[in-house]
């Protein structure tokens, strides 16, 4: 009896692909709808919003977490693969030597809307970290001028969805103690 043949479907090989990919310096590569999407180092903008949300968020965190941006998700329900703008991580899980995670194990995530990565930012990727079991995902949106807040994850959405425009103040739901003032985001 003849072993059974193994074929890689479409996303194994693109997951494959994406394990190999040599990514220019100053750009980053995900695996988003079935696609390999490579982008370029983020704006001036995007740098300053990063800066000072990072510098808020390492105000009201928990010691044993630690905020990144260079870290890859997985998500586990969609196969996809995402790179968050900041991402927050228990240090024991982030004390590795790997560069991939299941997205269950991040804390929070950030995306910071840019031109180019609007829809997905918006609709792709909410989906695809509340099915994986983000618990809280923070979309910074500089065109909309917004900040939305998604929490508590059920299937393919969030159950809390919060938006204030740019120069109000959000609150994080716990472990987290405090509110991101977005004043100096517009």
């Amino acid at each position: 009896m003849a072993a059974p043949v193994h074929h890689e479907t479409p996303i194994e090989q693109i997951l494959g692909l994406h394990d190999k990919l040599k990514v220019p310096e100053g750009h980053k590569a995900e695996v988003i709808e079935g696609t390999i999407i490579v982008s370029p180092s983020p704006s001036g903008r995007h740098s300053v919003i990063y800066a000072m949300l990072q510098r808020q968020l390492d105000q009201m965190m928990p010691a044993h977490f630690v905020v990144t941006n260079t870290v890859t998700l997985e998500m586990t329900a969609t196969g996809e693969r995402y790179m968050p703008d900041i991402l927050v991580m228990g240090r024991d899980v982030l004390d590795s030597d790997d560069w991939l995670f299941p997205a269950d194990r991040a804390e929070l995530v950030v995306e910071i809307v840019s031109p180019h990565n609007a829809r997905h930012d918006r609709g792709t990727k909410v989906r695809g970290y509340a099915a994986s079991g983000v618990p809280i995902y923070l979309l910074v949106d500089p065109i909309e001028q917004a900040v939305t807040l998604f929490y508590e994850p059920a299937g393919d959405a969030y159950r809390q969805v919060h938006r204030v425009p740019f120069g109000s103040s959000i609150a994080l739901p716990d472990p987290y103690h405090g509110k991101i003032e977005t004043g100096s985001f517009a």
